[in-house]
Protein backbone atom coordinates (compact mmCIF):
# COMPACT_ATOMS: atom_id res chain seq x y z
CA UNK A 1 0.00 0.00 0.00
CA UNK A 2 1.12 3.56 -0.89
CA UNK A 3 0.56 6.24 1.56
CA UNK A 4 0.56 9.56 0.35
CA UNK A 5 2.22 11.64 2.89
CA UNK A 6 4.12 15.06 2.42
CA UNK A 7 6.64 16.53 5.26
CA UNK A 8 6.56 20.06 4.74
CA UNK A 9 10.41 21.64 5.14
CA UNK A 10 9.20 25.13 4.06
CA UNK A 11 5.98 27.55 3.43
CA UNK A 12 5.41 30.23 2.11
CA UNK A 13 2.72 32.37 1.50
CA UNK A 14 1.91 35.45 -1.21
CA UNK A 15 -1.00 37.50 -0.30
CA UNK A 16 -2.33 40.22 -2.93
CA UNK A 17 -5.43 39.47 -5.12
CA UNK A 18 -4.05 35.67 -4.88
CA UNK A 19 -2.21 33.22 -2.89
CA UNK A 20 0.75 31.27 -3.42
CA UNK A 21 1.40 27.98 -1.59
CA UNK A 22 5.25 26.24 -1.78
CA UNK A 23 5.97 23.39 0.20
CA UNK A 24 9.28 21.56 -0.11
CA UNK A 25 8.35 17.84 0.32
CA UNK A 26 10.03 14.32 0.96
CA UNK A 27 8.09 11.49 -0.35
CA UNK A 28 9.16 7.78 0.60
CA UNK A 29 7.48 6.25 -2.76
CA UNK A 30 9.90 8.13 -4.90
CA UNK A 31 12.80 6.28 -4.51
CA UNK A 32 10.92 3.49 -5.90
CA UNK A 33 9.97 4.30 -9.03
CA UNK A 34 10.37 3.30 -12.30
CA UNK A 35 11.07 6.47 -14.27
CA UNK A 36 14.67 7.58 -15.61
CA UNK A 37 16.29 9.65 -13.46
CA UNK A 38 17.12 12.32 -16.29
CA UNK A 39 13.30 12.23 -17.28
CA UNK A 40 11.91 12.23 -13.49
CA UNK A 41 14.73 15.48 -12.77
CA UNK A 42 13.30 17.11 -16.46
CA UNK A 43 9.62 16.92 -15.53
CA UNK A 44 7.22 19.27 -14.28
CA UNK A 45 3.70 17.63 -12.83
CA UNK A 46 0.66 19.87 -14.05
CA UNK A 47 -3.08 19.68 -13.31
CA UNK A 48 -5.18 23.07 -13.07
CA UNK A 49 -8.90 23.45 -11.72
CA UNK A 50 -11.61 25.77 -13.68
CA UNK A 51 -14.80 27.41 -13.07
CA UNK A 52 -16.45 25.58 -15.96
CA UNK A 53 -15.75 23.28 -19.28
CA UNK A 54 -15.48 26.27 -21.73
CA UNK A 55 -12.01 27.39 -22.53
CA UNK A 56 -13.77 31.01 -23.39
CA UNK A 57 -16.08 31.48 -20.63
CA UNK A 58 -14.84 29.74 -17.69
CA UNK A 59 -12.06 30.71 -15.60
CA UNK A 60 -8.64 28.57 -14.30
CA UNK A 61 -8.65 29.46 -10.49
CA UNK A 62 -6.14 27.00 -9.06
CA UNK A 63 -3.28 24.91 -10.22
CA UNK A 64 -0.58 22.74 -8.82
CA UNK A 65 2.73 21.91 -10.13
CA UNK A 66 5.08 18.81 -8.92
CA UNK A 67 8.70 18.92 -9.43
CA UNK A 68 11.98 17.97 -8.57
CA UNK A 69 14.65 20.44 -6.83
CA UNK A 70 17.79 20.14 -5.25
CA UNK A 71 16.89 16.16 -4.33
CA UNK A 72 13.33 17.31 -2.84
CA UNK A 73 10.17 17.23 -4.37
CA UNK A 74 8.65 20.75 -4.64
CA UNK A 75 4.71 21.51 -5.01
CA UNK A 76 3.69 24.79 -5.57
CA UNK A 77 -0.16 25.86 -5.72
CA UNK A 78 -1.29 29.09 -6.93
CA UNK A 79 -5.20 30.06 -5.79
CA UNK A 80 -6.58 33.22 -7.29
CA UNK A 81 -9.84 34.72 -6.40
CA UNK A 82 -10.66 37.85 -8.89
CA UNK A 83 -10.68 38.21 -12.41
CA UNK A 84 -6.91 39.87 -12.16
CA UNK A 85 -5.85 36.64 -10.54
CA UNK A 86 -6.24 34.82 -13.55
CA UNK A 87 -3.55 36.57 -15.73
CA UNK A 88 -0.88 36.24 -12.70
CA UNK A 89 -1.67 32.26 -12.67
CA UNK A 90 -1.02 31.74 -16.61
CA UNK A 91 2.38 33.47 -15.44
CA UNK A 92 3.04 31.50 -12.69
CA UNK A 93 2.51 28.08 -15.10
CA UNK A 94 4.24 29.94 -18.11
CA UNK A 95 7.29 30.45 -15.76
CA UNK A 96 7.36 27.17 -14.82
CA UNK A 97 7.19 25.51 -18.03
CA UNK A 98 10.03 27.39 -19.12
CA UNK A 99 12.56 25.42 -16.96
CA UNK A 100 11.51 22.18 -17.84
CA UNK A 101 10.94 19.39 -20.82
CA UNK A 102 8.77 16.95 -19.93
CA UNK A 103 5.10 18.15 -18.95
CA UNK A 104 3.08 15.27 -17.21
CA UNK A 105 -0.55 15.20 -16.98
CA UNK A 106 -3.61 13.07 -16.63
CA UNK A 107 -6.45 13.98 -19.53
CA UNK A 108 -3.93 17.10 -19.74
CA UNK A 109 -3.67 17.09 -23.77
CA UNK A 110 -7.54 17.04 -24.27
CA UNK A 111 -8.18 19.46 -21.22
CA UNK A 112 -5.67 21.15 -19.28
CA UNK A 113 -3.14 21.97 -22.02
CA UNK A 114 -5.44 23.13 -24.26
CA UNK A 115 -7.24 25.23 -22.09
CA UNK A 116 -4.25 26.74 -20.34
CA UNK A 117 -2.86 27.72 -24.54
CA UNK A 118 -6.65 29.66 -25.09
CA UNK A 119 -5.95 31.99 -21.39
CA UNK A 120 -2.29 32.09 -22.74
CA UNK A 121 -3.71 33.93 -25.89
CA UNK A 122 -6.09 35.60 -24.03
CA UNK A 123 -3.83 37.75 -21.29
CA UNK A 124 -1.18 38.08 -24.37
CA UNK A 125 1.12 35.04 -22.37
CA UNK A 126 3.75 33.09 -23.79
CA UNK A 127 2.59 29.55 -23.34
CA UNK A 128 6.35 28.09 -23.12
CA UNK A 129 4.81 24.95 -24.40
CA UNK A 130 7.39 25.14 -27.81
CA UNK A 131 10.20 22.58 -27.07
CA UNK A 132 8.26 20.63 -25.18
CA UNK A 133 7.25 16.73 -24.61
CA UNK A 134 3.68 16.73 -23.91
CA UNK A 135 3.04 12.94 -21.53
CA UNK A 136 -0.42 12.36 -21.33
CA UNK A 137 -0.39 9.29 -18.50
CA UNK A 138 -4.55 9.33 -19.24
CA UNK A 139 -4.13 8.61 -22.80
CA UNK A 140 -0.97 5.84 -21.96
CA UNK A 141 -3.37 3.92 -19.01
CA UNK A 142 -6.54 4.03 -21.46
CA UNK A 143 -4.72 2.19 -24.19
CA UNK A 144 -3.14 -0.72 -21.53
CA UNK A 145 -7.12 -1.89 -21.16
CA UNK A 146 -9.24 -1.25 -17.60
CA UNK A 147 -7.22 -3.40 -14.87
CA UNK A 148 -9.62 -6.55 -13.38
CA UNK A 149 -12.75 -4.89 -11.21
CA UNK A 150 -12.13 -0.98 -12.29
CA UNK A 151 -15.42 0.32 -13.94
CA UNK A 152 -13.72 3.66 -15.39
CA UNK A 153 -9.83 5.37 -16.20
CA UNK A 154 -10.68 8.62 -13.80
CA UNK A 155 -7.56 9.52 -11.76
CA UNK A 156 -9.45 8.42 -8.23
CA UNK A 157 -10.37 4.40 -9.84
CA UNK A 158 -6.89 4.18 -11.38
CA UNK A 159 -5.16 5.42 -7.67
CA UNK A 160 -7.28 2.58 -6.03
CA UNK A 161 -6.12 0.33 -8.31
CA UNK A 162 -2.41 1.14 -7.14
CA UNK A 163 -3.26 1.06 -3.61
CA UNK A 164 -2.96 4.86 -2.87
CA UNK A 165 -4.87 6.60 -0.35
CA UNK A 166 -5.87 10.22 -0.74
CA UNK A 167 -7.35 12.22 1.78
CA UNK A 168 -9.78 14.26 -0.72
CA UNK A 169 -13.21 13.26 -1.69
CA UNK A 170 -14.44 16.01 -3.59
CA UNK A 171 -15.22 15.74 -7.41
CA UNK A 172 -14.72 18.25 -9.78
CA UNK A 173 -18.26 19.82 -9.46
CA UNK A 174 -17.73 19.46 -5.91
CA UNK A 175 -14.47 22.19 -6.39
CA UNK A 176 -16.72 24.06 -8.26
CA UNK A 177 -19.67 24.65 -5.80
CA UNK A 178 -16.96 24.76 -3.18
CA UNK A 179 -15.18 28.03 -4.98
CA UNK A 180 -18.90 29.33 -5.68
CA UNK A 181 -19.43 29.18 -1.77
CA UNK A 182 -16.09 30.68 -1.26
CA UNK A 183 -16.41 33.57 -3.04
CA UNK A 184 -19.43 34.41 -1.20
CA UNK A 185 -18.06 33.42 2.33
CA UNK A 186 -14.14 33.10 1.82
CA UNK A 187 -13.81 30.43 4.29
CA UNK A 188 -10.16 29.01 5.43
CA UNK A 189 -11.65 25.69 5.33
CA UNK A 190 -13.35 25.99 2.05
CA UNK A 191 -9.84 27.04 0.77
CA UNK A 192 -7.66 24.33 2.58
CA UNK A 193 -10.32 21.73 1.23
CA UNK A 194 -9.66 23.17 -2.38
CA UNK A 195 -6.00 22.97 -2.36
CA UNK A 196 -5.76 19.23 -0.92
CA UNK A 197 -7.81 18.13 -3.72
CA UNK A 198 -5.74 19.91 -6.59
CA UNK A 199 -2.82 18.92 -4.37
CA UNK A 200 -3.43 15.40 -4.32
CA UNK A 201 -3.90 15.52 -8.22
CA UNK A 202 -0.61 15.96 -8.90
CA UNK A 203 0.62 14.00 -5.61
CA UNK A 204 -0.26 10.94 -7.31
CA UNK A 205 1.13 11.34 -10.60
CA UNK A 206 4.58 10.49 -10.23
CA UNK A 207 3.49 6.55 -9.13
CA UNK A 208 0.73 6.79 -11.87
CA UNK A 209 4.07 7.56 -14.55
CA UNK A 210 6.17 4.96 -12.92
CA UNK A 211 3.06 2.52 -13.40
CA UNK A 212 2.42 3.67 -16.62
CA UNK A 213 6.75 3.56 -17.44
CA UNK A 214 6.88 -0.27 -15.85
CA UNK A 215 3.81 -1.64 -17.29
CA UNK A 216 2.67 -0.49 -20.53
CA UNK A 217 5.96 1.02 -21.33
CA UNK A 218 7.90 -1.59 -20.72
CA UNK A 219 10.75 0.07 -18.94
CA UNK A 220 11.59 2.83 -21.59
CA UNK A 221 9.95 6.07 -21.48
CA UNK A 222 12.57 7.87 -23.78
CA UNK A 223 12.19 7.50 -26.92
CA UNK A 224 15.41 5.83 -29.46
CA UNK A 225 16.88 8.48 -31.61
CA UNK A 226 16.05 7.45 -35.04
CA UNK A 227 18.65 7.58 -37.32
CA UNK A 228 18.61 8.92 -40.74
CA UNK A 229 17.70 5.64 -42.80
CA UNK A 230 14.97 4.19 -40.73
CA UNK A 231 12.78 7.07 -41.97
CA UNK A 232 10.62 6.44 -44.51
CA UNK A 233 8.69 9.27 -46.10
CA UNK A 234 5.10 8.28 -48.24
CA UNK A 235 4.74 10.71 -51.04
CA UNK A 236 1.77 9.94 -52.43
CA UNK A 237 0.58 11.46 -48.49
CA UNK A 238 2.16 14.36 -48.80
CA UNK A 239 -0.06 17.43 -48.46
CA UNK A 240 0.99 21.03 -49.34
CA UNK A 241 -0.85 24.23 -48.76
CA UNK A 242 0.58 27.78 -49.08
CA UNK A 243 1.76 28.09 -46.17
CA UNK A 244 1.98 24.33 -45.05
CA UNK A 245 3.23 20.91 -45.77
CA UNK A 246 1.50 17.41 -44.22
CA UNK A 247 2.96 14.39 -44.32
CA UNK A 248 3.91 11.18 -42.76
CA UNK A 249 6.69 9.27 -42.02
CA UNK A 250 7.05 5.20 -41.17
CA UNK A 251 9.61 4.98 -39.00
CA UNK A 252 11.76 2.13 -37.01
CA UNK A 253 12.52 1.69 -33.89
CA UNK A 254 8.64 1.76 -33.27
CA UNK A 255 8.19 4.12 -29.94
CA UNK A 256 6.48 2.54 -26.87
CA UNK A 257 4.20 5.42 -26.17
CA UNK A 258 2.62 8.38 -28.06
CA UNK A 259 4.44 11.51 -28.53
CA UNK A 260 2.36 14.85 -29.35
CA UNK A 261 4.49 17.83 -29.63
CA UNK A 262 2.48 21.41 -31.00
CA UNK A 263 4.57 24.14 -31.89
CA UNK A 264 4.07 27.58 -32.82
CA UNK A 265 5.47 26.62 -36.13
CA UNK A 266 4.91 22.86 -36.38
CA UNK A 267 3.63 19.95 -34.62
CA UNK A 268 3.96 16.19 -35.31
CA UNK A 269 2.27 12.95 -33.68
CA UNK A 270 4.52 9.91 -33.08
CA UNK A 271 2.12 7.03 -33.05
CA UNK A 272 2.94 4.03 -31.45
CA UNK A 273 0.20 1.99 -33.02
CA UNK A 274 0.93 3.02 -36.57
CA UNK A 275 4.35 3.54 -36.27
CA UNK A 276 4.05 6.41 -38.12
CA UNK A 277 4.78 10.03 -37.48
CA UNK A 278 2.17 12.54 -38.95
CA UNK A 279 3.67 15.96 -39.52
CA UNK A 280 2.73 19.73 -40.15
CA UNK A 281 4.55 22.67 -41.25
CA UNK A 282 4.21 26.25 -41.46
CA UNK A 283 6.14 27.36 -44.23
CA UNK A 284 7.56 30.75 -46.50
CA UNK A 285 6.89 30.74 -49.75
CA UNK A 286 9.34 33.09 -51.53
CA UNK A 287 11.52 32.84 -54.93
CA UNK A 288 15.13 32.24 -54.79
CA UNK A 289 18.00 33.53 -57.25
CA UNK A 290 17.38 31.81 -60.16
CA UNK A 291 14.04 33.31 -59.79
CA UNK A 292 12.08 29.65 -59.16
CA UNK A 293 9.31 29.38 -57.03
CA UNK A 294 10.02 27.65 -53.05
CA UNK A 295 8.64 27.02 -50.28
CA UNK A 296 11.19 27.07 -47.11
CA UNK A 297 11.62 28.13 -43.58
CA UNK A 298 14.08 28.86 -41.30
CA UNK A 299 16.15 26.98 -38.88
CA UNK A 300 16.52 29.75 -36.79
CA UNK A 301 12.49 30.10 -36.40
CA UNK A 302 12.16 26.49 -35.98
CA UNK A 303 14.89 26.77 -32.81
CA UNK A 304 17.09 24.57 -34.95
CA UNK A 305 20.29 26.97 -35.60
CA UNK A 306 21.57 30.67 -33.51
CA UNK A 307 21.72 31.73 -37.19
CA UNK A 308 19.73 32.61 -39.94
CA UNK A 309 19.72 29.46 -41.95
CA UNK A 310 16.87 28.62 -44.45
CA UNK A 311 15.82 25.14 -45.72
CA UNK A 312 14.47 24.67 -48.87
CA UNK A 313 11.27 22.33 -48.46
CA UNK A 314 9.43 22.85 -52.34
CA UNK A 315 11.31 23.83 -55.55
CA UNK A 316 9.33 24.43 -58.99
CA UNK A 317 6.49 22.48 -56.48
CA UNK A 318 8.67 19.69 -56.32
CA UNK A 319 9.55 18.40 -53.24
CA UNK A 320 12.77 18.03 -52.00
CA UNK A 321 12.74 14.77 -50.45
CA UNK A 322 16.46 15.04 -48.16
CA UNK A 323 15.60 18.00 -46.74
CA UNK A 324 12.23 16.69 -45.38
CA UNK A 325 13.92 13.85 -43.97
CA UNK A 326 16.21 16.30 -42.54
CA UNK A 327 13.89 18.60 -40.90
CA UNK A 328 12.14 15.78 -39.80
CA UNK A 329 15.03 14.10 -38.13
CA UNK A 330 16.41 17.76 -36.77
CA UNK A 331 12.52 18.12 -35.09
CA UNK A 332 12.64 14.37 -33.60
CA UNK A 333 16.37 14.86 -32.22
CA UNK A 334 15.55 17.75 -30.87
CA UNK A 335 12.55 16.26 -28.82
CA UNK A 336 14.21 13.24 -27.60
CA UNK A 337 17.62 14.50 -25.61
Amino acid sequence: MILIKALIIQQDKIKDESVIFKEIITKEFHQDLHIDPHILQNSIFFDIETTGLSRVYSNIFLCSVLYNENSHYVIEQFFGDTSDSEKNLVLFISNHFMQKKYIVTYNGNAFDIPFYENKCKKHDVISNLDQKTLIDLYLQVKKSGLPKGLDNFKLKTIEKSMDINRTDQLDGEDLIRLYKSYKITPKEEYLDLMLVHNREDVLSLPCVFSYVNKHVSRGSIIMEKPSYNTLNLSKKKIQVKRNSIKFSLSCFPVIEYDLIVNSLLYKFLWSKQSAKIEFELLVREGFNNDEEYIKYISLKEYGLSRYEKYLILENNHSINDKNLLLLSRLLLETHSK
